[in-house]
């Protein structure tokens, strides 16, 4: 009897002790790490120019072109559809750099003033018209306008972008300056002049039209032909 007692004893003594562990604080064990993936990305779009991309301004005598400081404004400037077409809707601007930057020549911006290129009247609007004979021939403006997305008519817009933030501010002109600063002045569609932001759509549409200045003819050279080269590359950018 005496046994049995001690027996019962020891057994609720283990009872007791296997119930204390499972009510201590779990210890940790092995692990296992889950990495959550995925891209959010914008439809695809592309970007082109009508004419081959090229504003094509024949031949001018050189007798026609004034040896006046400011330059000799061409009288048929020439419009180049832009369209940028995506696969689904979207919001993008365009910005333009200019690749003959060196060979512009400031001196020309009187003449811009004339409404020829309604609102260009600093330098820093100029793309270059390249060299000839390692001398710089002029410069050109490009002025944005007709903007629609999907054929409805919408407004020009400028975007700043400041500390990588984007700020569309919507133009109230006709037609836009396009400035050959590329990434820091964007231009988009706007529904509207007190839009905050960018139309969405998947066809977006505008002109872009072509005046160049020609240097005084002092400053060209005599010997033989001279050949604009203007070049500036467009880019789309996804908002």
């Amino acid at each position: 009897m005496k046994k049995r007692m001690i027996e019962a004893a020891l057994a609720g003594a283990a009872l007791t002790l296997a119930s204390a562990s499972f009510a201590g604080a779990p210890v940790p064990g092995p692990t296992a790490t889950l990495t959550v993936t995925g891209t959010i990305t914008p439809p695809a779009c592309t970007l082109s120019l009508g004419a081959n991309g090229t504003a094509a301004f024949g031949t001018t005598q050189l007798s026609s072109i004034s040896n006046n400081a400011t330059g000799t404004v061409l009288t048929n400037p020439q419009t180049v559809p832009l369209t940028i077409t995506c696969t689904g809707n979207t919001q993008v601007a365009f910005g333009v750099k200019d690749n003959r930057a060196t060979s512009v020549v400031s001196g020309l911006t009187a003449n811009w003033a004339s409404g020829i290129a309604a609102g260009t009247t600093s330098a820093t609007n100029a793309f270059g018209l390249g060299q000839s004979s390692s001398k710089n021939i002029g410069a050109y403006t490009l002025t944005a306008n007709t903007f629609a997305v999907g054929g409805t008519t919408k407004t020009p817009a400028t975007i700043t972008i400041a500390n990588e933030t984007l700020a569309p501010a919507a133009s109230t002109s006709a037609g836009l300056v396009v400035n050959p600063s590329d990434a820091t002045n964007l231009i988009t569609w706007a529904d509207s002049t007190s839009s905050t932001a960018a139309s969405t759509g998947s066809t977006f549409t505008a002109n872009i039209v072509v005046t160049p200045t020609v240097n005084q003819s002092s400053a060209l050279p005599t010997s033989g032909n001279i050949t604009f080269d203007g070049n500036a590359t467009f880019t789309v950018y996804y908002l």
